[in-house]
């Protein structure tokens, strides 16, 4: 084990956590698993963090704000339609698989977990924010119907809803047919012919 000051100890697990949350899930990532991969004793990650879910919800923070990050910097410079498109997580990028599968998880584990479910409103209101903003400050291209701030909330329930059926089979359809979908729906919301 290499000596670490707490800080920096609790950067590196803080990061493996992210790494393993993101490729294995929420459930499959234990703390033997970040221990192992941080070279520490498994008692460092209760004595750093309080508790193993206390460490795999500063990730979870962590891995939403690195997504809005991501998105809203992939989104600059592109046509307001495919900025939009990008915020939303277009669903044929490969990059928004694992990501959708974790969050999908603690959709789920948030029915039963207080802390889970404020995080996952905290994730839906940041992913709705960054939506909104990035019509506010594209307006001149859209013809809004509502407020930005409506407006991204139905284009999210849209993408959340669409998702949902597809996962659970009841909808049929290949990624490109439900992101064909989702660009009418945004056309649909935000009208303006010079949109491309």
């Amino acid at each position: 084990m290499t000596y670490l000051k707490r800080d920096a100890r609790e950067e590196q697990l803080l990061e493996i956590a992210v790494g393993l949350l993101s490729s294995k899930g929420y459930r499959a990532t234990t703390t033997r698993d970040i221990a192992r991969e941080g070279g520490v004793a498994t008692g460092n990650i209760s004595r750093l963090f309080g508790s193993l879910s206390a460490l795999k919800q500063a990730a979870l923070y962590r891995i939403n704000d690195r997504i809005v990050e991501e998105y809203e910097a992939a989104s600059a410079g592109q046509t307001p339609l495919e900025g939009v498109l990008t915020l939303l997580g277009d669903p044929t990028d490969a990059r928004n698989q694992h990501v959708l599968t974790l969050w999908r998880e603690v959709a789920v584990l948030a029915a039963e977990e207080t802390t889970l479910r404020d995080i996952h409103q905290h994730a839906l209101r940041s992913w709705a924010l960054s939506v909104e903003r990035y019509i506010s400050e594209h307006i001149q291209h859209f013809r809004v119907r509502d407020t930005p701030e409506r407006t991204a909330w139905r284009l999210i329930a849209f993408i959340t809803g669409m998702d949902l059926l597809q996962e659970m089979g009841a909808m049929s359809g290949s990624y490109e047919e439900m992101k064909h979908d989702l660009v009418r729906f945004i056309r649909t919301e935000l009208i303006n012919d010079e949109v491309k």
